[in-house]
């Protein structure tokens, strides 16, 4: 437990937004940059990501928001190769590992936040959370 404890206390503490920094003192593997000049953020604490008129608005797991200006077709495409981020509607993502239910076409977010399902695409999306829900209990047993 005492070398586990060191281990943890040596490791360097995740934050949703990332400063520059030297290389090898961050997983770069889970970060990703957006904006111009570019904002580095990690992309496991981002819950979802809303765009509006030119800027994307990230809401990470601990409740803070940052506000970017960039596009929001580049945020989707670099986002959505990973399992748990899904378009849920027109310039709306939502990262599915903060998600704590379905209700009216509405994904409910751990907090209460309520993000907007397209209607022509409930079945679709509803299918891909199943998927992902089912394949992270599997992997995690």
């Amino acid at each position: 437990m005492e070398r586990v404890e060191e281990q943890l206390k040596a490791k360097p503490p995740v934050t949703h937004l990332a400063k520059a920094q030297s290389p090898g003192t961050v997983d770069s593997s889970w970060h990703v940059a957006f904006g111009n000049p570019a904002v580095t953020m990690d992309r496991r604490l981002i819950a979802y990501a809303l765009s509006n008129a030119h800027y994307v608005e990230f809401t990470f797991a601990d409740g803070t928001q940052t506000k970017i200006r960039t596009n929001f077709s580049d945020v989707d495409r670099r986002l959505t190769v990973f399992d748990n981020f899904y378009r849920t509607a027109r310039g709306v993502l939502v990262n599915f590992d903060y998600v704590s239910g379905i209700t009216n076409a509405q994904f409910v977010m751990k907090g209460g936040k309520r993000i907007p399902i397209t209607k022509t695409a409930v079945t679709t999306t509803c299918r891909a959370y199943a998927e992902y829900t089912f394949t992270r209990m599997r992997t995690e047993d």
